[in-house]
């Protein structure tokens, strides 16, 4: 899929950094989301949004004309500001729509202090869908409506997961994205953790971790690394007495003092 740029992405920041709160970002976000989708279907609005001869105003006129009365300024604006500044084929403007929109929603987590919940809530719901036969069947079958399947993950989700948590699911599990949930979540959480200079550690663990011994391995993994560690833990019983870590393509596995002292000796750094 493709992305945005980071020039598409100031860009689009400035435009939302302008709303009036938090709410109406969160909405924006949504939004974006449900044009990709939109976009996705139709070619002739996706070649019109592709042209380079379409001016930027004029993109905005007809996204208003078409969605004025479902969407918000600011999202027309948005899309409009994509189609124009990365001059894309038709067939890659939903995906970076997309892109932005999943970021917007996670950016507006991180600013609620809830991104640490909503990632956690993300990873437990794919892991679900991959245990449950049943579930994973109806969110995969291809004779079941896009709408049919965003509300059956709404109403498992509803009062049980942060707003955004649920926005993302029922968005990718509608694009037909069930198969591969935990991996499409751990690319925009990387991607998220990232543009904010941090990087993610996968821990497994058979046991919860308490919040100061997590406090302390992201401090610990921080020092080998070099860079500001957003932790993302997992609970599984086949990890006895000990973690397995994962930083990129690195593992980890064993105590927590075992396993900096290789992942130093591995990115040479002492832990």
């Amino acid at each position: 899929m493709a992305k945005a740029s980071p020039a598409t992405r100031r860009a689009v920041g400035d435009l939302l950094g302008r709303l009036p709160d938090l709410d109406a970002r969160r909405r924006a976000g949504r939004e974006m989301l449900a044009l990709a989708t939109v976009l996705a279907r139709q070619v002739r609005l996706r070649a019109a949004l592709s042209d380079p001869a379409v001016g930027r105003r004029q993109k905005v006129e007809l996204l208003d004309a078409l969605f004025g009365d479902q969407v918000s300024p600011a999202s027309t604006e948005a899309v409009a500001a994509i189609a124009e500044r990365q001059r894309l084929k038709g067939r890659e403007l939903p995906g970076v729509i997309e892109d932005v929109g999943v970021q917007v929603l996670l950016d507006a987590a991180d600013e609620a202090g809830s991104l640490d919940a909503v990632e956690g809530q993300l990873f437990s719901f794919a892991r679900i869908v991959e245990r449950d036969q049943r579930l994973r069947s109806a969110l995969t079958d291809p004779a079941l409506p896009a709408d049919r399947k965003r509300a059956l993950v709404e109403d498992l989700l509803r009062d049980r997961a942060d707003d955004v948590a649920v926005a993302l699911l029922a968005h990718w599990v509608a694009r037909d994205r069930a198969r591969d949930l935990g991996r499409v979540a751990e690319e925009a959480v990387a991607e998220a953790a990232a543009r904010r200079e941090r990087i993610l550690a996968e821990v497994r663990t058979a046991v919860p971790l308490p919040d100061d011994q997590r406090e302390r391995l992201a401090a610990a993994l921080g020092r080998v690394t070099g860079r500001p560690v957003d932790l993302r833990v997992e609970l599984d019983p086949a990890v006895v007495g000990s973690l397995a870590v994962r930083i990129g393509d690195e593992v980890f596995d064993g105590s927590v003092k075992r396993l900096l002292e290789l992942a130093g000796e591995r990115l040479g750094v002492r832990a």
